[in-house]
C-alpha cells in the first residue's frame, strides 16, 4: 500500500441513493480524479447492483481508503437498504485490505458550518468551490414537491471525504481539481 506520510494516496467516498451510488475518487493531495453516480436500473439483474458497481470502482481506481457515511452515528436518519448495502460495502473495502472510515452527517454539517455552510444545498455548493469541475453536476433548487436529485450523491460523497480529510476542522483552504 501507497501512502505518504499518515495520509492515504487515493480515497474513494461513496454515497448510496435511491437511483445507485454516487463517488468520488481523491488522489493527494487534493485532486479530484473521478467522480458520477453508477445508476440503478429496475431490469438490473444482480441482488445488489450497488455492491457490484463498488467492486468496479475499486478495480479500477485501487483506493488505499473508502469513505462512507456512519450508519451507527447517533442521528443517522438511513434505515433499511442503504444500512445494509453501507456495510455490505465496508466489508468488501475491508476484505480487499482497503482500510474503512465513515463520517457521520452530523461532522459533515458541523465542519461545512465552521465556514458558512448549512444546508445541503449550501454544502453542496461549498463543495463545488473546492472542486470546480463539479459545478455542472450540481442541479437546480428543487420545489417543494420535487424528490432530491440523485445527483446529490455526489456532492454527500464529497462532503463525507472532505469532512474524513480535514478530521471535522474547517475546511476553508483551496482544493485543486
Amino acid at each position: 500500500m501507497i501512502h505518504t506520510g499518515n495520509h492515504f494516496t487515493r480515497i474513494l467516498a461513496i454515497d448510496l441513493c435511491n437511483r445507485g451510488v454516487g463517488f468520488v475518487v481523491l488522489e493527494r493531495p487534493h485532486r479530484l480524479i473521478d467522480w458520477g453516480v453508477k445508476r440503478v436500473r429496475p431490469g438490473d439483474k444482480p441482488d445488489d447492483p450497488e455492491l457490484a458497481h463498488v467492486r468496479t470502482l475499486i478495480r479500477l481506481h485501487a483506493p488505499h481508503a473508502l469513505v462512507a457515511e456512519d450508519m451507527d452515528a447517533p442521528g443517522c436518519r438511513r434505515r433499511g437498504r442503504a444500512v445494509r448495502l453501507t456495510r455490505a460495502v465496508c466489508k468488501l473495502a475491508k476484505t480487499l485490505d482497503i482500510n474503512v472510515h465513515t463520517v457521520s452527517a452530523t461532522a459533515v454539517k458541523t465542519a461545512f458550518a465552521q465556514d458558512g455552510a448549512n444546508t445541503k444545498v449550501q454544502i453542496a455548493a461549498a463543495v463545488t468551490l473546492r472542486f470546480p469541475a463539479l459545478m455542472r453536476h450540481l442541479p437546480p433548487l428543487r420545489k417543494p414537491w420535487m424528490s432530491e436529485d440523485y445527483r446529490f450523491s455526489i456532492f454527500d460523497a464529497a462532503a463525507f471525504m472532505i469532512t474524513h480529510v480535514h478530521g471535522g476542522n474547517s475546511i476553508d483552504f483551496p482544493f485543486d481539481s
